[in-house]
């Protein structure tokens, strides 16, 4: 932990007053953007998903990534890394720390807003909005429009589905060892509990609660389903099929399961190992709001080096969306979005070279 301590912290307190702009100009130490360069110029595939050079490319970048371009709905396969809008800073210290740990060193702030006005002179469009996107940190299925007519077809058609009950989006994580147990179908619920110790509070994921409690609105109930679809010597290929997201639903959840998410250094150190056993610990401890810290074995494997941990990309990624209903007499519409390069060579080195086991050969990362 010596890592963290001896310049951990003086990264969060340069960052946190230069209010999270962008790492290499203004919170990284000239020995900090040395190291970015010198990543960057030995050209490591996880310095691709800040690698944009501005708008303009991006939008190329963009145009090459659609998937679906018909009648004026457009569904891009959104690289990790770009959100929706620029967010309202909150200025309160705990949520300054936490956009700090989801954020990838040395990325650049760039969002679909600023974007949509160049990508739609790309594709032809007069103007595009967005429908349906991921969050900043996942990549995936991302569905856009040509105008609010068509956007709030889209969104009706979503939300009758889930008013039925469906389950419409599939996501993909790599997942550091393999989830306990390793499927699951059921119902969970999140609830916010009060850190005493640092303030704030943390999101705590709860398999019993009161119908009371469920009433009140003091916990939100999730349905959730999840498959390991590959077991590796390090890490899992997971599925996972939620009823919603909000409250890094995912990462809870997963860490829960003992297996948290490679690459999320908000919640990825609820799990600790401990005499090579994964334990669950307070998530109100220290140890547990530290970056999250792999074994020397599965960094070896990941082509990296201690100090490079912060480069690894949240592995989060949108895989599968339905839109029920869209074309009418009940035909939804289906969307798939294949990995990004990233994700797939993350897979390659931590989960296939070695591979004990196989749940399914059908699956390809």
């Amino acid at each position: 932990m010596a890592l963290y301590k001896d310049c951990g912290c003086k990264l969060v307190e340069l960052a946190v007053r230069s209010h999270l702009v962008n790492f290499c100009r203004r919170f990284a130490s000239s020995s900090e953007t040395l190291k970015i360069q010198k990543w960057k110029k030995n050209l490591h595939i996880y310095s691709y998903s800040f690698n944009w050079g501005g708008l303009s490319e991006l939008a190329h970048v963009l145009a090459n990534n659609v998937i679906m371009n018909e009648d004026g709905l457009v569904v891009l396969n959104k690289p990790h890394g770009i959100g929706k809008e620029e967010p309202i800073i909150n200025k309160s210290r705990i949520e300054r720390e936490k956009r700090l740990r989801t954020a990838i060193v040395g990325e650049k702030d760039f969002y679909l807003n600023e974007i949509l006005p160049l990508l739609a002179h790309k594709l032809g469009y007069e103007h595009l909005e967005t429908v349906k996107i991921p969050e900043r940190y996942t990549s995936g299925v991302s569905v856009l429009s040509s105008s609010q007519e068509l956007t709030n077809h889209v969104k009706n058609c979503i939300q009758k589905g889930k008013n039925q009950g469906k389950i419409l989006d599939t996501y993909h994580v790599v997942c550091v060892g393999t989830p306990s147990p390793i499927s699951y179908k059921g119902k969970v619920a999140i609830q916010h509990e009060q850190d005493k110790i640092c303030g704030g509070s943390q999101p705590i994921l709860l398999t019993k609660w009161s119908k009371n409690s469920a009433k009140r609105g003091d916990v939100t109930t999730v349905s959730v389903e999840h498959t390991t679809l590959q077991q590796g010597p390090f890490a899992s290929l997971v599925e996972v099929k939620p009823s919603r997201t909000k409250s890094h639903f995912l990462r809870v959840y997963m860490a829960y399961m003992m297996s948290p998410i490679l690459g999320d250094n908000l919640y990825g150190s609820r799990v600790q190992n401990v005499g090579g056993r994964s334990l669950a610990i307070s998530p109100f401890s220290d140890r547990a709001k530290l970056p999250q810290r792999l074994e020397d074995p599965m960094l070896a494997a990941l082509d990296l080096e201690r100090q490079d941990e912060r480069f690894i990309p949240a592995h989060v990624h949108l895989h599968r969306v339905e839109i029920p209903d869209f074309g009418g007499k009940g035909k939804p519409l289906e969307i798939e979005a294949p990995p990004p390069e990233v994700f797939s060579w993350t897979c390659k080195q931590v989960i296939y070279k070695g591979s004990p086991k196989v749940e399914r050969a059908d699956v390809k990362c």
